[in-house]
């Protein structure tokens, strides 16, 4: 998905896009923004993406409560614009073979985890694994009563939070830790620090050059990786210097990015009040907010909104609503507009309507900053209120924060909970955009146009009347072949390529548009200048509110973001400045970085080798299609035709963008006052360019576009692509290694792989054929089957309440997670047992794999295999974060996706020999597969 101002949008609803790391707390800095701010009713993880979509993220990289693929600004400010959609080609696997054949496989899968070689940092031998799952146990704890404890009592003992995150996890934040490292040793390689061979190693790579002995390949490193490497880093080293310019190195020791060597420990002044601060460029769109168009007496709704485009454009955090360039739900060969609700600077619209002991306190906090906020953005200007003003209408700053936050408050009760977002039918709703006054004016201003012929009828009702799904495809029969037949692009009968008649756009909730549309129209009132000023003020803090996260307003503002942290996710510490640099380079950079990260660290065979696990594991979930006696046959022949449609993408696309038309200053850049600024400005706009590239009438959808970074430690499924993504960051230990027993891979990266394959299936991929159309395929007995169990899931997850709290997960929000989760797991051990029972008869061994003879004296492969799913979700979390997150995340928190799982599940209770009276045994079991 491309998304064309950092918002969080309804596309991402057409996606399931798991990032694992989302729901632990683990998001690296490298993906998520110290500060919260969220365009719209959902969480981002900033990378990020999942509150109430169905794209699916599962797992937050950093405790931040934020979501990869979800559109929050990233920690550099830079709301990717054009980033989040993946390449969508339906390639046909091979199709499923006999029961003979699928142990072959099996076996082939086996001996490629053997032959891969893993990342060169994080392999372990044989007692260390052991030893870190062991370690990680709570034997005072019986598995059969408290499989999460049992699994993670000991790790959770053991292990703080950081006070600089919300939350940490067993897996997800070993993994990203290990490559936030990584990178940031790509990032400041000095040759003066390259001692012993690895340090050489990293040297040679980073540089390009020979060792200083004259090898060309010094340990291995190939010369022209080296050289393709050093290529790819040059810009990323100057961005990141700049940011620790404006943030100041605390390191205080002698590095050599580009002479950057004084001021360390002391961040950079900035003088918003100078005329090329990095506020500056607002001043005139704000002022424009407020004033008449040509011609008229008095500012109009079309003016206002076209303002506001600036903000859109340009960085400047994305007002009122969310703009995504995406795959056509319903037409996947085309791209469409997306325009979502948004414009919240809260996670939730709770936090604005409710008043209790989770909510007040957060926007009582908010409050505080928006004052603080208002203080910054008058010292720039930018409020207005004539000569000798500078609040604008108001009388002080609090005033100010007020008015915003009322602004902010009208906005949230017009917003669908993430719950009401998670059908496509009801997310997906096509409007023509002269029937949008707010959005047609802002898309006019920006230069963005909707794409021509999108094969449909728009509805030229108000925004308010929404389409229904029946009516909208009534003419495909369930289990049907889709109609494939290229959509008729526009005859000379079409409307002007400038004019708007005949274009339209994708509205998630069409009443909150109403909503909006109304509140301009009221604020542009005649003698309503106090209402107008409101809206102003809150466009100037979103935007002085997003420069501010990223470092780049001065230390004040930042500190000011990280006070409200404090409330609202729990952080007890500022990240370290590398740490935060690390993201705002990532994010703005992040496919160059990544070029430079997988020819550094990532394997080739590693591709195969998952490769080949996702086709066991698929073959596995083919046999469970077969065996769901609730489907009828024509449902199971096309679920099993989308099931080998699904194309398999692994660890990084081979066109990665090197950023060739972006210019990036250095510190100390004489000709750029504050270079951090620019960078992250000129990043944003490379990426609106080439989003808006992709309306271009005719052009056709990018087949190799990735949602995800090469380094994300997170996978996905994309149900317009009806493809999977593994990106090279999840294929290392603690999930997959070549030094693992097979029971230890199957259920991590066996898991996650079948967590994906799940998702085609799930309450809201279900609805997507083989070629990604949004597409009634199913028929109403099957259809009602599946609505029949998975009813049994919603009521078992939303009898859960997580310890110390009096709310209870939301059963509805999170069951495509759960759905994913139940399957994943099922697939994983029977493709699992296919490879035990080969090995078993092949050989007197019981499995022909990587053994482990401590693990192996210590429990059974069957425990090892239930052990490694649980410990994959071993997490801990601030008390404020979880809050968030049981309103915002579809996923169920990690001691739930153990416990909802193997609950009631045959060969978990035979394992652990437990018996019929113990508590995992009482519990219901809600099988769909």
């Amino acid at each position: 998905m491309v998304t064309l101002n950092g918002a969080y949008t309804p596309a991402s609803h057409a996606r399931r896009q798991d990032a694992y790391a989302s729901v632990l707390g683990d998001l690296p800095p490298s993906a998520a923004p110290l500060d919260d701010d969220f365009s719209a009713a959902g969480p981002s993880t900033a990378a990020a993406d999942e509150a109430g979509r169905s794209i699916a993220s599962d797992g937050d990289s950093d405790g931040d409560g934020t979501e990869h693929g979800a559109f929050v600004p990233p920690p550099g400010g830079v709301g990717r614009f054009g980033t989040r959609w993946r390449p969508a080609r339906v390639v046909n696997w091979t199709k499923l073979v006999a029961a003979g054949g699928v142990l072959v496989a099996a076996c082939v899968g086996l001996m490629a985890l053997l032959d891969a070689s893993s990342p060169p940092v994080g392999t372990a031998d044989t007692r260390s694994v052991a030893e870190a799952v062991l370690a990680s146990l709570d034997r005072s704890v019986s598995p059969c009563t408290d499989m999460y404890a049992y699994a993670c009592g000991g790790w959770e003992r053991r292990t703080p939070i950081p006070g600089s995150r919300s939350g940490t996890s067993r897996g997800f934040t070993v993994a990203a830790d290990r490559i936030r490292e990584q990178l940031r040793a790509l990032l400041e390689a000095d040759e003066a620090d390259a001692k012993g061979s690895a340090s050489r190693r990293l040297w040679v790579a980073v540089r390009g050059g020979s060792g200083s002995h004259g090898d060309d390949n010094v340990d291995g490193v190939d010369p022209a990786a080296s050289a393709a490497t050093a290529s790819a880093l040059v810009k990323p080293r100057k961005l990141y210097a700049a940011c620790l310019a404006a943030r100041g190195d605390e390191r205080r020791r002698r590095w050599g990015l580009f002479g950057y060597r004084h001021g360390a420990g002391t961040a950079a002044p900035v003088d918003l009040a100078s005329p090329d601060s990095p506020l500056s460029r607002f001043a005139a769109p704000a002022a424009a907010l407020e004033a008449p168009p040509a011609g008229e007496s008095a500012p109009t709704v079309a003016s206002v909104a076209a303002a506001a485009a600036y903000f859109h454009a340009h960085n400047g955090g994305s007002p009122f609503f969310g703009l995504t360039v995406d795959v056509d739900a319903e037409h996947p060969s085309m791209y469409g507009l997306y325009v979502s609700q948004g414009g919240l600077g809260l996670p939730h619209r709770d936090y604005y309507l409710v008043d209790d002991e989770t909510h007040t306190p957060v926007r009582a906090a908010y409050s505080v900053l928006l004052t603080q906020l208002a203080s910054a953005a008058s010292s720039a200007g930018l409020l207005g209120g004539g000569v000798g003003k500078k609040w604008g209408s108001f009388e002080d700053a609090a005033a100010v924060a007020a008015a915003v936050l009322e602004v902010e408050t009208r906005l949230a009760a017009r917003t669908a909970p993430p719950e009401d977002l998670r059908d496509p039918d009801e997310w997906y709703n096509v409007v023509a955009v002269d029937k949008l006054p707010v959005v047609l004016a802002m898309l006019n201003a920006a230069g963005v146009k909707p794409p021509l012929g999108t094969g449909r009828q728009p509805s030229t009702a108000a925004a308010g009347s929404s389409r229904t799904a029946a009516t909208a495809r009534q003419g495909d029969s369930p289990g049907s072949e889709p109609d494939t037949t290229p959509l008729t692009k526009p005859t000379a009968a079409a409307p002007d390529a400038d004019s708007t008649t005949g274009r339209s756009v994708i509205v998630d909730v069409p009443a909150f548009f109403d909503g909006l549309t109304a509140l301009i129209t009221e604020a542009v009132a005649p003698a309503n200048a106090t209402a107008l000023s409101a809206l102003r003020a809150y466009v100037v803090l979103r935007a002085t509110r997003h420069i501010a996260a990223s470092g780049a307003a001065g230390a004040p503002l930042y500190g000011a973001i990280f006070e409200m942290a404090k409330v609202s996710l729990g952080l007890r510490s500022v990240p370290p400045a590398w740490e935060s640099c690390l993201g705002s380079t990532t994010a703005a950079l992040g496919e160059a970085l990544g070029a430079a990260y997988v020819t550094t660290y990532f394997p080739e065979a590693a591709r195969s080798a998952a490769t080949t696990t996702a086709g066991a594991v698929r073959t596995a979930f083919g046999t469970m299609l077969a065996n769901a006696d609730w489907m009828d046959a024509d449902t199971r022949t096309a679920a099993q035709a989308k099931l080998e449609g699904i194309r398999l993408k692994v660890g990084y696309k081979d066109d990665l963008d090197m950023y060739e038309d972006v210019p990036i200053a250095a510190p100390g850049d004489a000709d750029v006052p504050y270079p951090h600024a620019a960078n992250i400005l000129a990043t944003y706009e490379h990426e609106w360019r080439k989003s808006v590239a992709r309306l271009d009438d005719g052009a056709p959808v990018d087949k190799n576009q990735w949602s995800m970074l090469p380094s994300e430690v997170n996978a996905y499924y994309d149900p317009t692509r009806n493809e999977i993504v593994a990106p090279a960051g999840i294929l290392q230990s603690p999930f997959w290694s070549t030094k693992f027993p097979a029971a230890l891979n199957y259920g991590g990266i066996g898991a996650i792989l079948g967590h994906e394959i799940s998702h085609a299936f799930d309450d809201s991929g279900r609805k997507f054929d083989v070629t990604g159309a949004l597409r009634d395929w199913w028929t109403p007995s099957a259809a009602a089957a599946f609505n029949n169990r998975t009813s049994c899931l919603i009521s078992q997850y939303s009898s859960y309440s997580p310890p110390r709290l009096t709310s209870f997960v939301n059963g509805n929000l999170t069951l495509g997670e759960n759905i994913a989760d139940a399957g994943g797991l099922r697939a994983a051990y029977a493709a699992y047992r296919a490879i035990a029972d080969a090995s078993t008869a092949a050989s007197s061994q019981p499995a022909a794999t990587a053994r482990n003879e401590v693990l192996s004296a210590a429990m059974s492969d069957e425990q090892l295999f239930f052990l490694a799913y649980a410990q994959t979700w071993c997490a801990k979390r601030t008390p404020a974060s979880v809050a968030t997150l049981l309103a915002t995340d579809p996923h169920s928190p990690g001691r739930f996706r153990v416990q909802g799982v193997l609950s009631g599940y045959a060969p978990f209770l035979k394992a652990y020999d437990c018996p019929a009276s113990s508590r995992y045994a009482q519990k219901p079991s809600c099988p769909l597969w």
